[in-house]
């Protein structure tokens, strides 16, 4: 009798180890509204803000540990995300680190964003500036352990829009200035692409893919930080024939509510690797339902085709 019974239990180890490593082999295949059969297969999932995407889009694998980072005490994918913006009057329009944070409240994850912006500042302007400085190594009180202090989760540099066209050389040695200050404050750099401009030389095609080929190159030049092209969320907007939806001002690069809300909605995307739709439109009245879950989807439709957020 204990011998049937020893060889019972035996097997039915044997069984659950050979279905965990069953699991921990199987694809990572991914779509956004999975069959019954794939839900039983036990594939994993992205989080999602409130509802059920439409794109397919490939679930996130963690990096590799960098060992500078581990005594700073940060959770990992912590229920609220606290982040700085560090850029101009484009992250500024219409308090667009403050919409972030309205518009998450509602979400599993939610985002705390402050931001420190100057009229046609560029990063150089930043790294002069003492505030900016200060606001990068800024700390708050871990409610957990008195002794300890929490830095930022992410610093958001953005910019002037027209350094990485004409000055990407300067772009890329400024990046790595301040990213040296934010890791001194063990907390991580976040790069954005803004929208393109006006311009007298290149088409807004051509601008935009200039910029983007100087945050690539000043991402990969600074250890590969990560890259946030919120000006491809734009471009896509903008190219469809059935929106009617306007994201600038009449100087043709400030945001209007609308170009606010979407810079808002693929930050939160990148940053919560969580879909925005759902959520709301955080305090821009301008911004209907209907543009809202619009400009949702063109943020996740970017996010779902670059399968690429912050790791945190």
């Amino acid at each position: 009798m204990r011998r049937n019974l020893l060889i019972l239990v035996l097997g039915m180890l044997i069984f659950d180890g050979w279905q965990e490593a069953a699991a921990s082999q199987a694809p990572w295949r991914m779509g956004l509204r999975l069959g019954s059969q794939q839900a039983r297969q036990g594939w994993p999932l992205l989080p999602f803000s409130r509802s059920s995407p439409v794109i397919p889009v490939r679930p996130w694998t963690p990096p590799a540990i960098n060992p500078a980072l581990l005594s700073t005490n940060r959770a990992v994918m912590p229920e609220t995300l606290r982040v700085l913006f560090l850029g101009n009057s484009l992250t500024a329009a219409h308090n667009m680190p403050a919409v972030l944070t309205q518009m998450s409240r509602t979400a599993t994850l939610k985002i705390k964003a402050t931001m420190r912006t100057r009229d046609g500042y560029t990063l150089d302007s930043h790294m002069a500036d003492i505030a900016s400085r200060t606001n990068i190594s800024y700390t708050v009180q871990d409610p957990l352990v008195f002794t300890n202090r929490l830095t930022w989760h992410a610093v958001i540099l953005q910019e002037h829009s027209q350094i990485p066209v004409y000055a990407w050389q300067q772009m890329i040695a400024s990046v790595q200035r301040i990213d040296g200050a934010v890791r001194t404050a063990r907390t991580r750099s976040v790069l954005f692409m803004p929208q393109s401009r006006p311009d007298i030389i290149f088409s807004p095609a051509e601008f935009l893919n200039r910029a983007e080929g100087a945050y690539q190159l000043a991402a990969q030049q600074n250890g590969n930080l990560p890259f946030i092209p919120g000006g491809r969320a734009w471009q896509m907007v903008e190219s469809r024939a059935n929106n009617s939806i306007q994201l600038r001002e009449r100087d043709g690069y400030t945001p209007t509510q609308h170009g606010a809300y979407l810079n808002a909605c693929v930050m939160y995307a990148y940053l919560t690797w969580q879909t925005p739709l759902g959520l709301s439109n955080g305090g821009l009245h301008q911004v209907n339902d209907r543009d809202a879950e619009y400009l949702q989807r063109i943020a996740w439709e970017l996010f779902a085709s670059r399968r690429a957020g912050v790791p945190f």
